[in-house]
């Protein structure tokens, strides 16, 4: 939300806009998350990781083409990155 995270297509770069801070941190908290599946209550955000970047994929109405990708670098974020000694982390 500090404006690092950046729109993969410039069309939904306002997306975010319609989000305060906390609804969008309530949103994260079911992100990736298959338990409900079909249901009014299934997560509509998903993460992906690239070479160098975080991605963030939000669902937005079908006019604007179903979801919204976005991208952080990996240097933006390293000082809220939890380092564990689960195996993905080696890769950062």
């Amino acid at each position: 939300m500090s404006g690092k995270f950046k729109a993969v297509r410039p069309e939904h770069s306002k997306v975010l806009d319609n989000f305060t801070n906390e609804k969008i941190q309530a949103r994260f908290k079911e992100a990736d998350s298959l338990d409900d599946i079909g249901t009014e209550r299934q997560s509509d955000i998903f993460s992906y990781f690239t070479k160098d970047s975080l991605g963030i994929s939000i669902s937005v109405g079908h006019a604007m083409g179903d979801h919204a990708e976005f991208e952080i670098n990996y240097q933006d974020i390293k000082d809220f990155m939890k380092k564990t000694e689960i195996e993905i982390w080696k890769d950062f």
